[in-house]
């Protein structure tokens, strides 16, 4: 099962995470393959079923996403620009879904859709409370870097966290 052991798909039965699974697409991607690319316009969330992913943001790798761990959540929930590139770290087999096809879910099967949903907003809460720790300890660190060049770096990695000095 595609979706089984995932956090968004929690709390649905087995019956219910076949009929979620059916709005998905399976796809692969090679090893250092682009999955998304930061500033391009997204609608997509992706599921990793094997493999991992790389994030990086600025050109810099800040986070790698393994097996059962989604990505692309916000632009799922609201289509728009994207925040960092993902890409295949190792040959990856992802299931995903587009914006359109996730209303469509919606629609056809709120009880999915809304346990769902709430395990969404889960997740976006647990990695605004994780990104929002990680600011607050270091802002303070950041600002009293005196390196110009790791200043210019700084102010990208603000300004993307729209923290920015401008």
């Amino acid at each position: 099962m595609p979706l089984h052991g995932n956090m968004v798909f929690s709390g649905l039965t087995e019956a219910e995470l076949e009929t979620a699974a059916r709005y998905f697409k399976e796809r692969t991607f090679r090893a250092h393959e682009v999955v998304v690319a930061e500033g391009e316009i997204g609608d997509e969330m992706f599921v990793i079923q094997d493999g991992r992913a790389t994030v990086k943001v600025a050109g810099l790798k800040v986070a790698e996403i393994p097996p059962r761990e989604v990505f692309g959540e916000v632009c799922l929930l609201e289509p728009g620009m994207r925040t960092a590139s993902v890409i295949a770290a190792d040959e990856m087999h992802v299931w995903s879904i587009d914006t359109a096809t996730f209303h469509r879910l919606c629609h056809e099967n709120p009880t999915i859709a809304l346990r769902v949903a709430l395990n969404l907003l889960r997740l976006l809460g647990d990695r605004l409370r994780k990104a929002d720790a990680v600011i607050h300890l270091n802002r303070e660190e950041i600002e009293d870097l005196e390196h110009p060049g790791d200043k210019t770096l700084v102010d990208r990695v603000l300004g993307i966290l729209n923290f920015g000095k401008e």
